[in-house]
């Protein structure tokens, strides 16, 4: 995943904190204002600098090396966080508040997000609070986060602190002071204690919470809510007030964190999502194809995988324009989208295919698909007013979960999809092996086996009728007159369709019609452009078997028009009945 640099400088810049961008391999990539105003810097200085050897760590071995495991944690995906002392170039001593968050592409880090918080005023105002108090009080109401403090009656030993204790301090606990930024964050005006316990979610983990924080000395969470109708992100950090090993109360910081994590959510999005359509790009179809695979064999549950295009896309994006596509494109999506189920994995394969996987029996999709790919071709997608039709074509194979990878049911499930193409489009087909698959293929010849050719037949004739289209056989039976000893009954064979092959178009199908026979099926044709291939195959058979027709072996064949009969017994009669010599 690669970020944009518009992106990483709206990100950072607009941030109230010090950032830099790590890359994955230790280097800086951009830093924003605050930090290198901070660091007394341009970012030409440092741009393309290894991390160890940045000015503002090579001189601190103790921030380099939390640092360090804080970046070998987020290689993990986890996210991290540390305080340390800094000196600037003046010689001021800070309170930093570090922030290493990891941006991920598939399970890999891309970059680092290093952020830091300063934190100097609030760790000396714990030091010295009552002294200091007017000065924090100013820092409050002009700070971008909000705070409060919460303090106890009377102080309490760390090492005392039991169960009980602490249902007690929360019953005590009294808000002493709030800065005004913390009630625009949550919209709302706090009362008390209990009502900031409230806000921040804690109701039902409190005890954990105080326990974690006489314990830890701080806690730090995240949360979303909604406040004047609008998702909220927040960072809630509550940090102990001791005197010595006395705890006497809290304070908290909430910063506003929904900028940072709508931009890192865009971010995700664009890395996973097609952009037109929002649904699964190619490359997280297969993260999630590959994640739903393992539950349905854990869960022993089908797993369907369906193909589909708009047929004759370019005629839409000419006619139409490209602009208009994009409609057709999209709406298409969420048509689909609104129609299968929330736990199927529908993705984008490229261009105007789709793909997608379904957990359920393979005929059950099929009928939903009938049902969807009907809605499609009534369906009207509208562009600037213009009313703009479509048909779609889908294959479905039912993945065999021990046997199959999602690649090899794609596969499949292509191949299915090119014979709803080649049969005419806007129609649905099932994959199955024996018809669709290497079995389906004579191995001697590499033509269509007798049963494959029965099936295809029969589907062919059904779609002919169903949008009144032509259907045409060319018929041809070998017979073996003698046995010649360099020419055997297999080499004939081997020859036969070798001449057929060369005169078909990429519609056309060929295949063997019991021991002897070969068909062609042509579609879409008129009688004169039937004759003229049906002469260029006998010429070619000619050739082929040049000085022998007649003498080695003889051959039959016949032309007919079969659009209007029944079944493949019938076509296969008439084709038999028709048959003259060569």
């Amino acid at each position: 995943m690669k970020i944009a640099q518009t992106y990483l400088n709206t990100i950072i810049d607009e941030l109230n904190m010090m950032v830099v961008v790590i890359s994955k391999d230790n280097t800086l990539v951009s830093a924003n204002k605050a930090m290198l105003e901070f660091a007394g810097l341009s970012l030409e200085d440092v741009m393309g600098e290894p991390l160890w050897e940045l000015p503002w760590l090579k001189h601190d071995p103790d921030i380099q090396n939390k640092l360090m495991f804080a970046l070998s944690d987020s290689y993990f995906g986890t996210s991290s966080r540390f305080n340390a002392s800094y000196k600037d170039r003046e010689g001021l001593e800070y309170e930093i508040d570090f922030i290493v968050k990891p941006v991920m592409n598939e399970d890999e880090p891309e970059y680092f997000i290093c952020m830091g918080y300063n934190i100097t005023e609030l760790v000396q105002a714990r030091k010295a609070l009552t002294e200091r108090e007017r000065r924090i009080k100013a820092f409050f109401d002009h700070s971008n986060e909000g705070y409060f403090f919460l303090s106890l009656p009377d102080k309490i030993q760390k090492d005392e602190v039991t169960d009980q204790i602490i249902l007690e301090m929360i019953e005590h606990f009294k808000l002493d002071d709030i800065s005004q930024r913390f009630e625009e964050i949550y919209g709302v005006k706090i009362k008390d204690a209990n009502h900031i316990f409230e806000i921040l979610n804690l109701e039902d983990r409190l005890e954990d919470v105080i326990s974690s924080l006489v314990e830890s000395r701080s806690v730090t969470y995240q949360m979303s809510f909604v406040a004047q109708e609008e998702i909220k992100h927040v960072e809630v950090v509550l940090v102990g007030i001791y005197d010595n090993d006395q705890f006497e109360g809290c304070f908290g910081i909430v910063r506003d964190t929904t900028d940072q994590v709508n931009y890192l959510e865009r971010i995700t999005f664009l890395a996973h999502k097609d952009y037109l359509t929002g649904i699964n790009n190619r490359r997280n179809f297969f993260n999630e194809g590959d994640a739903l695979i393992e539950s349905c064999k854990k869960d022993n549950l089908p797993l369907s995988i369906v193909m589909f295009d708009i047929d004759h896309f370019k005629k839409v994006n000419d006619t139409y324009g490209h602009d208009a596509g994009d409609v057709v494109i999209r709406d298409l999506a969420k048509l689909v989208a609104d129609s299968i189920c929330e736990i199927c994995v529908f993705g984008r394969y490229g261009g105007e295919e789709y793909i997608v996987l379904v957990p359920h029996p393979v005929e059950d999709v099929y009928d939903n698909f009938e049902i969807i790919r009907e809605k499609v071709s009534e369906k009207e997608f509208d562009e600037d007013n213009t009313p703009i039709h479509i048909t779609i074509s889908t294959g479905i194979y039912n993945l065999e979960l021990d046997n199959d990878s999602l690649q090899s049911g794609i596969s499949k499930a292509d191949k299915a999809l090119y014979e709803s193409k080649s049969n005419g489009r806007n129609q649905t087909t099932i994959y199955v092996d024996s018809i669709h698959g290497i079995s389906s293929r004579d191995k001697l010849t590499g033509l269509f086996t007798a049963k494959s050719m029965r099936y295809k037949l029969n589907k062919t004739l059904m779609d002919v009728q169903s949008i009144e289209d032509s259907m045409w056989v060319i018929y041809f039976k070998l017979s073996v007159l003698k046995e010649d000893r360099l020419l055997t009954e297999v080499r004939h064979h081997k020859t036969m369709a070798t001449c057929l092959s060369r005169t078909i178009r990429n519609s056309d199908y060929i295949g063997r019609i019991g021991k002897h026979g070969f068909m062609v099926v042509l579609r879409n044709v008129n009688m004169k452009q039937v004759d003229d291939k049906h002469q260029r195959m006998i010429d070619n058979i000619e050739i082929g078997f040049s000085g022998m027709l007649g003498n080695v072996l003889t051959i039959e064949t016949s032309a007919l028009n079969v659009t209007n009969l029944i079944n493949d017994e019938y076509v296969i009669a008439e084709a038999e009945k028709h048959l003259e010599i060569i």
